[in-house]
């Protein structure tokens, strides 16, 4: 048969088949009662090979209609959560008449207590390569923000707005397995404005698996959203003031449409305000001790937008669309006055700075999440794609004169220092996972692209000109490549997952002044997962890992940022990556208890240090390979839920640190142990349980850091709430840091000479805040199923 008969007989044949009339399986589901169940789950098997002829999604009514090309002999199975599967065999085509109006019972063991899904959960759960908070069984969820919730998480620390795990350092925060590009106060704004209804669970991931970026010392958090099922649009409204030094203000609103497959959620937010934070410092010189006072205002001024949108056209199917915009003023007033005084403490001079920060950030951050399911039982293919754009615009003004004998001024000088970054984010993700026999498996791909420019000039203003001291302008662009396969299995009582990723980088950075960096990496990260599950009641397991800690794209920027004329900071472009090599035992109770011993050890460790000097009042502070460290800690979290009225977690943390100096200026060797203690109580104030206090403690001991000491330090929070209208309206008044106890002391030497630091950031805050819901209550929410990842939050924006 020649090539041309062969595609006229394939040509003719597809006709044939595509001519044949088609058969449409239609009907409607709803229960005992009549009611339609929404958006049931059809699934359409052959009765001959089991093989999946076809899959779909039914409407807000229950209604759906499947078209097949033709009749065979097939089983119809409907699926809706919180239901028994009903399955309708369908041998011939007088069986269609079957179908017509599906009726489904309802599962018994499957309980739903408000929009809470009841079934065999626990509070917290050990997971093979993770700790699991189920949030809706928690009073915490109640009338609150995912911020609040992540910080009554197991092992878990908030200090200073700063989210951290027990024993290391700050973590990374993940929605939905996406890492979040935010820091500081914009990612706890972002956090704040989260609903804790809108909260599923947090992940707590000490070691992360293969199929996370292998960035990070500290592990990840991952906070994992609900998708709202309540048909119509819906509401909620926040508003809330708070009282530190300068009064804060709030608000915000969350929209939810949901109309037949497709689900909307906007949110829009922002605060205005300011704190006070004071820092000091003493800097005990040969012959003179400098002291510092530097009194703040931080003006917070920012507004959030974000859209998200899920367009599910059949069972198999999901397209999801994120778009967000943030734009924040965080404007900084400075008073610095610094006490010049002789060893016998005689004032020499004092040198007073005045200085303003104007900054603008603004970002856009746009993403496309496809999911594909291959069957029931969870195998999926998903491709994952992110933009994001962050610019970031900041000068600073300061003057500087000194006072000689508490009466002559002198020195008077003026400068401005302004800094620019122009910051592109590209990444592609795609993944599958599946099962083969008894093996579950994930394998997948990631390419992401990081460009920055960035400007700098260092400016002295006099007499109506401006003068150049100095400017410059660095390019950075990372290209980061990885692959990665995962493998789990179950024999009998022990999980094992085993895992295996490759990253591949690209580093270059150029500047004006001829200081720059090129280089590749390439490393192999494996991971390794052990779970012995001796009963239901009991868990342990062991874990093992490598990771690596790039520096930041700032980090290695040379550029100066003068705080006054004796003190800057700056960049290395000339930094190495760190890496680290960590194992954890854990042990887990169905009470609720968990019990962990790592270990962990750390080369080239970044961090920041000041070199000081007995010739020269300068202080450089600059980004190092600062040192190799070592970490053994011990600890153990319980949750005590036994009285109805009162839910309390307490949480205990053995640390011993050792810190070896990779630089000649510093301390050799620091070694200490440290204790973390925290206690979190909440506790129903009536019957009705609609007034909920709250009274949390925490404590941190004297322990080393960086190759410095930090000095003990405690906090209390105390707040009260009250569920109104139904749980629709929620009011709350909560005090932080009551006793005004949380004050980071920090001693480290630089060539031998002492530097201390005493700081407090406004902790002590009173805040009144309320929510209202509008539109229906929400139904059982199912969690969104996303595994997307990209290597985001090293923006440091």
């Amino acid at each position: 048969m020649s090539i041309i008969q062969t595609f006229l007989l394939i040509v003719f044949t597809s006709f044939c088949l595509t001519s044949k009339a088609q058969v449409y399986l239609a009907g409607k589901v709803s229960n005992k009662k009549g009611n339609a169940i929404a958006y049931p789950e059809l699934l359409l098997r052959s009765d001959i090979d089991s093989t999946v002829i076809k899959t779909d999604l039914g409407d807000s009514l229950g209604n759906f209609i499947i078209t097949i090309d033709s009749f065979v002999s097939c089983k119809l199975l409907v699926r809706a959560e919180g239901y028994i599967e009903n399955c309708l065999i369908l041998n011939n085509v007088n069986d269609l008449s079957k179908i017509g109006s599906v009726e489904m019972d309802t599962n018994r063991n499957f309980e739903l207590k408000g929009i809470t899904v009841s079934g065999s959960k626990r509070m917290i759960e050990r997971k093979i390569d993770r700790i699991v908070f189920n949030v809706d069984k928690s009073i915490a969820a109640t009338g609150t923000d995912a911020f609040t919730l992540v910080g009554k998480a197991p092992n878990v620390k908030i200090v200073n707005n700063q989210i951290n795990m027990l024993g290391k350092g700050a973590v990374k925060i993940l929605i939905n397995d996406k890492l979040l590009i935010l820091g500081g106060d914009d990612l706890s704004n972002y956090l704040k404005s989260i609903p804790s209804e809108n909260v599923g669970s947090i992940e707590i991931i000490p070691n992360p698996p293969a199929n996370y970026d292998a960035a990070g010392n500290y592990g990840l958090i991952n906070i994992i959203t609900k998708k709202n099922k309540t048909e119509g649009l819906s509401a909620l409204l926040k508003a809330a003031s708070g009282q530190a030094t300068y009064l804060n203000a709030s608000g915000g609103v969350n929209v939810y449409y949901l109309k037949n497959k497709v689900n909307i959620q906007s949110s829009i937010s922002g605060n205005n305000g300011a704190y006070g934070p004071i820092e000091r410092a003493e800097t005990n010189y040969p012959t003179q001790i400098w002291k510092r006072n530097d009194y703040r205002k931080d003006i917070q001024n920012n507004m959030r937008g974000q859209v998200d949108m899920d367009y599910k056209p059949n069972a198999t199917n999901t397209l999801s669309l994120t778009y967000a915009i943030s734009q924040s003023k965080p404007d900084i007033i400075e008073r610095i006055n610094t006490n010049v005084y002789s060893l016998m403490q005689n004032l020499d001079s004092q040198i007073n700075t005045s200085a303003f920060t104007d900054a603008k950030n603004v970002s856009n951050i746009a993403n496309i999440h496809f999911q594909h399911k291959l069957d029931s039982n969870e195998a999926q293919i998903v491709l994952d794609g992110d933009f994001g754009q962050f610019n970031t615009d900041k000068s600073r003004i300061f003057d500087n004169y000194t006072l000689q004998n508490d009466t002559n001024k002198t020195n008077i000088s003026n400068y401005l220092s302004e800094n620019t970054q122009r910051i592109r984010l590209y990444s592609l993700n795609a993944y599958s996972d599946f099962s083969i026999k008894k093996y579950s498996l994930s394998i997948g791909g990631k390419i992401s692209l990081l460009e920055n420019k960035s400007r700098f000039g260092l400016y002295q203003l006099s007499s109506g000109s401006t003068n150049v001291i100095s400017s410059n302008q660095f390019d950075y662009i990372e290209l980061n490549k990885a692959a990665f396969i995962s493998i789990q299995r179950t024999f009998h009582k022990i999980e094992t997952k085993i895992g295996i990723r490759y990253e591949n980088a690209e580093i270059k950075g150029s500047s004006l002044n001829g200081a720059g960096v090129s280089y590749q990496t390439n490393n192999i990260f494996p991971t390794v997962y052990l779970s012995y599950n001796l009963n239901d009641n009991n868990t342990f397991g062991i874990n093992l890992g490598r990771r690596i800690d790039r520096p930041e794209y700032y980090a290695l920027n040379p550029f100066r940022w003068y705080f006054n004329e004796y003190a800057y900071s700056e960049g290395n472009p000339f930094l190495k990556p760190s890496y680290s090599n960590n194992v954890e035992l854990s042990y887990t109770n169905a009470s609720n208890l968990n019990i962990s011993v790592s270990f962990s050890v750390a080369q080239n460790v970044i961090n920041q240090f000041t070199y000081l000097s007995d010739s020269s009042n300068i202080q450089a502070t600059k980004y190092l390979n600062l040192s190799n460290d070592k970490a053994l800690s011990v600890g153990a979290s319980y949750t005590f839920t036994q009285i109805k009225w009162l839910e309390s977690n307490w949480q205990l943390q053995g640390v011993f640190n050792k810190n070896t100096a990779l630089i000649r200026e510093a301390v050799p060797n620091i070694q200490s142990w440290g204790l973390a203690a925290a206690i979190s109580n909440l506790l129903y104030l009536n019957k009705r349980k609609n007034i909920i206090g709250n009274i949390d403690f925490e404590y941190l001991s004297t322990q080393a850091g960086s190759l410095g000491t930090q000095r003990y330090s405690s906090r209390l929070d105390i707040g009260i709430k009250v569920l109104a209208l139904k749980k629709q309206l929620t009011i709350a008044l909560a005090c932080s840091d009551v006793f005004k106890t949380d004050v980071g002391v920090f001693k480290t030497y630089s060539n031998s000479i002492l530097d201390q630091t005493n700081n407090y950031y406004d902790l002590r805050v009173l805040k009144l805040s309320a929510s209202y819901k509008i539109g229906k209550r929400q139904k059982a929410i199912e969690q969104k199923d996303s595994q997307v990842e990209a290597e985001r939050n090293r923006v440091g924006f």
